[in-house]
């Protein structure tokens, strides 16, 4: 049986707690010697932090090659900004989507599953304004998207895939390709809602408005590259130089590239009354002189001023000088104009 204390060795033992002589109480042994670490069984850690610098990584570049292409796209500057990479519950994901919302969903063949890529609404609306030739001044009525719409956010959700496939080919070679666009994230059931996704913050801007975009990639879809996602594997993967034979083909291959050449001879600027009003024999007339020289786009972007004119029966564009980097076609034509033009 147990020792009872008398009332004295109670007392005792009082006092010499007051005094601190005894720990109120013992420190809680772990369980079999080791330390113990909270784990949360709800927000499970699926990638390393080693895979999670290679995905910012890989991602970085997108953001630099896709701030590229939307600039061409959208014929005005654009930016897109990597903000970092977190893992998530896809229900969590889905719950933090803004409404109304336009889903990309997009496949990583040959991998089995999809991904999605989101983009702010107001942002978006910017760029369709901007593919349908307006300026992207004009305030933005968020709203749902019509059959026009939606097939405008393909091609730009069909630009990020090209960049997507050349900033993930250091970890394999995988077709991006838009399977669908969607406005209800409820028929987007990429996993199940508590299974982890991988999901990549960027901010976008795109003249004055800015907003976030996201790609979201299910755990399940990305394990089979995983082990390929790894700081020993990059750094032991030296670059190689290639040889004179791949150089040549290189060459060859680009110089089959398609380029889209354009040439502006006036941009006359209307209103929807203007139009709606014109009818047969309508004259619109330009504000520049006649002998004001043309301006030839290539893929959008403003590079040479031509004088135009006809050979062989056909019309004609003659080069006179070169766009040099930066300026507009405003600017060349108008140093054109006063006699100033930049030789090529």
């Amino acid at each position: 049986m147990d020792k009872i204390l008398s009332q004295d060795e109670v007392d005792a033992l009082l006092s010499a707690v007051d005094r601190g002589e005894i720990p109120e109480a013992p420190p809680e042994p772990t369980a079999r010697g080791r330390n113990v670490i909270r784990y949360n069984f709800r927000k499970p850690n699926r990638v390393s932090k080693d895979q999670i610098k290679m995905l910012q990584s890989v991602h970085e570049t997108f953001a630099r090659l896709y701030t590229s292409s939307l600039t061409t796209l959208l014929r005005g500057l654009a930016e897109v900004e990597f903000r970092g990479v977190e893992q998530l519950s896809y229900g969590e994901f889905v719950m933090a989507l803004a409404s109304p919302t336009c889903l990309a969903v997009f496949n990583m063949e040959p991998l089995k599953g999809g991904a999605v890529l989101d983009i702010n609404a107001h942002v978006l609306f910017v760029m369709i304004d901007r593919l349908l030739g307006g300026s992207g001044l004009l305030p933005v009525r968020v709203r749902e998207l019509t059959e026009v719409e939606k097939v405008l956010v393909d091609r730009v959700a069909v630009r990020a895939m090209v960049d997507l496939r050349q900033a993930w080919h250091h970890v394999g070679s995988f077709g991006f390709r838009v399977d669908r666009v969607e406005t209800n994230p409820q028929f987007v059931q990429l996993t199940a809602p508590n299974e982890v996704v991988i999901v990549v913050s960027f901010d976008v801007k795109v003249g004055t408005v800015s907003g976030p975009m996201t790609l979201a990639f299910p755990h399940i879809l990305l394990e089979p590259v995983m082990p390929k996602l790894s700081t020993h594997r990059w750094l032991a993967a030296s670059p190689r130089t290639p040889s004179p034979e791949e150089g040549a083909g290189l060459s060859r291959n680009l110089a089959r590239v398609g380029v889209t050449v354009r040439g502006v001879l006036a941009e006359i600027p209307l209103t929807v009354r203007d139009v709606l009003r014109m009818k047969p024999g309508d004259i619109l007339t330009a504000e520049r002189p006649v002998d004001t020289p043309a301006i030839v786009e290539l893929e959008g972007v403003p590079r040479f001023t031509a004088r135009p004119g006809i050979v062989n029966h056909h019309t004609a564009l003659q080069v006179i000088s070169r766009i040099p980097k930066g300026e507009t076609g405003r600017d060349a034509t108008h140093i054109a104009g006063n006699g100033r033009v930049h030789a090529g």
